[in-house]
């Protein structure tokens, strides 16, 4: 396998070869181009709207700022979006309503983003660090860090989640990781994720009592899905949910 086509893994990655190594191949060995499905792109969208709005100190117009960010991001990706039974319009309009429901626009309000001693604003803060048994280095960007100093990650979803939910996510863990790289004066045992129900409603759930021990535990897993990339393991997911045409991009160009 050419590894040097490898730079770095990150939370998407190694996600992503989990669930299907036979994937994650074709998207980063292979190259194989696919489509960017409506919820991936509203999500985006929905992301850079609400981080920006926070990181404004909450001024101006979010609904104004939702139909400027969602026009950008379909222009950017006008050429690979697969619709399904949704459009532009119906999806600016969800955007609208959830921007205008009580229960967002209130969890957003009272969400203050942390200004760092160097007066720098942490949204998407970037970092980059090594894994030792892992020849590239693991980057990715913290969704936010608020006043309290807790990390936190924004999430659009169509129902609500429960604590069982948050933890089947990477993101914590490896957040946590960076930040610590980074000497950030952060809460390294809590963290939240911030999610935005596309009927309206709005949750904050805070990971609690993260200990280094359950940080390792993922950093470990980040090495097993480097050693299978490193010995050109790519199983294919036998998930049978995944592994169909709705749920999988690279459907047609597997070669199952």
């Amino acid at each position: 396998m050419p590894k040097y086509l490898i730079k770095h893994l990150s939370t998407s990655s190694v996600s992503l070869y989990t669930q299907c190594a036979k994937k994650w191949k074709l998207r980063y060995i292979d190259g194989v181009s696919s489509v960017t499905t409506t919820p991936l792109i509203f999500g985006t969208a929905f992301h850079k709207t609400t981080g920006g709005y926070i990181q404004s100190g909450h001024q101006g117009n979010i609904i104004n700022r939702w139909s400027s960010v969602w026009k950008e991001t379909v222009a950017k990706n006008a050429d690979n979006i697969f619709w399904g039974n949704r459009n532009y319009m119906t999806e600016l309009t969800v955007g609208k309503r959830m921007l205008n429901s009580a229960s967002i626009r209130n969890l957003l309000n009272e969400t203050n983003v942390l200004i760092d001693n160097k007066g720098r604003c942490q949204i998407e803060t970037y970092f980059s660090f090594s894994i030792p048994g892992v020849d590239v280095p693991f980057i990715g960007y913290i969704d936010i860090i608020t006043d309290d100093r807790v990390l936190g990650d924004f999430k659009t979803s169509k129902n609500k989640w429960d604590i069982d939910t948050a933890f089947t996510y990477f993101q914590p863990y490896f957040y946590l990781a960076g930040a610590k790289t980074l000497n950030l004066d952060v809460d390294l045992t809590r963290f939240n994720y911030y999610i935005f129900v596309k009927d309206g409603n709005a949750q904050k759930i805070t990971l609690e009592g993260i200990t280094e021990s359950r940080i390792d535990w993922y950093l470990d897993q980040v090495r097993s899905v480097w050693r299978g990339i490193s010995a050109e393991s790519f199983p294919i997911c036998t998930d049978m949910k995944w592994c169909s045409p709705k749920y999988c991009e690279y459907w047609s160009a597997c070669g199952r």
